[in-house]
Order: structure tokens, then C-alpha cells, then sequence
């Protein structure tokens, strides 16, 4: 007998995305509807993959706080829904980044000695801003298609 399993999403607010995205992706997975997501509806769809795609936009729908709503109104497909959504939280994690960047810059060994200085000073550490294309890490952060997964576990010596 098959198990029944009750799957649960918070809804997407301003500071949750990333967890938001591999909860949803996960539970779309489960209805056999993550693939509607994944690539555009064909113009010539027959109605199941039309109804798929319907259901797929619907529950990305109802996992949205209500100030994500109108977004409904203007994307029509899950994939078109999924990546416009994307494309705001990713920008906003970008920005995020710049500012943990400057934290980090700014962080006290001591008194007055910046520890970031001492440490890139000393080559005990280097670092640089990548663009999201380039980010290792993120596999941890976010669902990633299997060819950056790949590419992020090599880059980090997984496997």
C-alpha cells in the first residue's frame, strides 16, 4: 500500500525564498508537476499538459503571501510564474550578498584591527565577488539544475 504523504510549504514572503523554492520544488515533484516549471508550454499543448500546467501555476499560487498575488494575474504558466519570481528573490539575494560582504569586510579581530585585513594581509584566505553563474555554493542554497550541480560539486571537491 502506497504512503500518503501530507507535504507542506510556508508561504513565500519577502524572507524566505530559498527555502521557499526547494520546499515548493519538492512538493510540485511529488504531484508530478515540477517538470511544467521547468520548460515553456508549448503552444499546440494538448488540454492535459494545459490542466497540468493550470495546477502547477495553482499551487505555486496558494503558497504565496498576498502581496505576491498580482503576479498571478500577469504570468499565465507555472514556468513563466516560477521564473518571474525567481528573478526578484535572486537580485534581492545578490544585493544581500554585497551587504554580508561589507559585514564581513568590517568585522573586529580586536579594538580597531579589521580581522577580514589581517587574514587576506597574512594569504590565509582571498576572496572576490562571482556572479550567481560562478557561485559555488549555490547547490546549498537553492535548486540547481544537474549540469550547475556538477559543476558546483567539482568545484568544491564533492565526489
Amino acid at each position: 500500500m502506497e504512503e500518503v504523504r501530507k507535504v507542506s510549504v510556508h508561504k513565500l514572503d519577502v524572507d524566505n525564498y530559498d527555502t521557499w523554492a526547494i520546499t515548493m520544488e519538492l512538493a510540485l515533484e511529488t504531484k508530478g508537476l515540477w517538470e511544467y516549471v521547468l520548460k515553456d508550454l508549448p503552444d499546440d499543448a494538448d488540454d492535459a499538459a494545459k490542466s497540468k500546467d493550470r495546477k502547477a501555476r495553482a499551487e505555486i499560487g496558494l503558497c504565496l503571501e498576498i502581496h505576491h498575488l498580482p503576479a498571478l494575474r500577469i504570468h499565465k504558466t507555472a514556468k513563466s510564474l516560477w521564473d518571474a519570481l525567481e528573478k526578484v528573490y535572486q537580485e534581492k539575494n545578490q544585493a544581500r550578498q554585497l551587504v554580508l560582504n561589507a559585514q564581513l569586510i568590517n568585522l573586529k579581530k580586536g579594538l580597531d584591527e579589521p580581522l577580514i585585513k589581517e587574514k587576506v594581509a597574512s594569504q590565509e584566505i582571498s576572496y572576490k565577488f562571482v556572479g550567481s553563474e560562478e557561485m559555488l555554493a549555490d547547490m546549498l542554497t537553492k535548486p540547481v539544475p544537474n549540469s550547475k550541480l556538477k559543476t558546483c560539486c567539482d568545484g568544491i571537491g564533492l565526489f
